[in-house]
């Protein structure tokens, strides 16, 4: 048995756009995405998500940091409390400080 990721990958996103034209999932919400320096793997793997959400229909804000700011925290926070986003991914490597911020909150 041949096991084709690319035909995997197409089956689950026809799915998933049937489902959200059918409405039994949500595609209203929006995605976010946070990478942090110039990673290239971080940076191939965003470019994927843009993509995909733009062959779904799924908007995505995208947030890029080449050093630690508040600023993180802050638009983190901000982006947690909208009631438009259904996700947030954080891509590794992600900046020490923002890792151990985020642990201390969930605390």
């Amino acid at each position: 048995m041949e096991l084709r990721s690319d035909q995997i990958k197409k089956d689950l996103l026809d799915q998933i756009k049937k489902q959200i034209e059918e409405g039994t999932l949500d595609g209203t919400k929006e995605c976010c995405v946070f990478r942090f320096g110039e990673d290239s793997g971080a940076k191939s793997y965003e470019r994927g998500l843009v993509k995909t959400a733009q062959s779904l229909g799924i908007k995505l804000r995208t947030h890029h940091y080449d050093q630690m700011t508040d600023q993180i925290l802050e638009d983190f926070a901000r982006e947690n409390k909208d009631d438009q986003v259904g996700g947030i991914l954080l891509l590794e490597p992600i900046f020490k400080e923002v890792e151990d911020q985020l642990k201390r909150d969930l605390d």
